[in-house]
């Protein structure tokens, strides 16, 4: 009896560290850094190596940084075709700028 006691409260002892280790990362902070770029931008590499040093930076201290590239589509008609724009990061870049009040947000034209 005492044997199986003891596996008793090893087996809870168990299920509750389990528990709280699952549920520990979902109570961290973290932060979303959404970057609007285009390929073959002249002002665009900068800002993608500032995202991949954030990014990078968060990963050696342990930060939970969650960086995302939104490649947009509305350069194309001046010839700068970019293989990854999509017309639905352009419209979040717009909703951005709406929703913010931005009057300096690029904008398809």
């Amino acid at each position: 009896m005492p044997t199986f006691l003891l596996l008793a409260v090893c087996v809870c002892l168990l299920t509750t560290a389990r528990t709280t280790v699952a549920l520990e990362p979902a109570r961290a902070s973290f932060a979303v850094v959404e970057l609007f770029t285009l390929e073959g931008c002249s002002s665009c590499p900068t800002a993608d190596w500032v995202l991949a040093e954030l990014a990078d930076d968060a990963k050696k201290n342990g930060r939970r940084i969650f960086p995302l590239a939104f490649h947009v589509d509305y350069w194309n008609y001046l010839g700068r075709k970019d293989p990854f724009g999509l017309l639905v990061s352009s419209e979040r870049q717009e909703q951005y700028g709406s929703v913010l009040r931005l009057n300096q947000s690029y904008r398809r034209r």
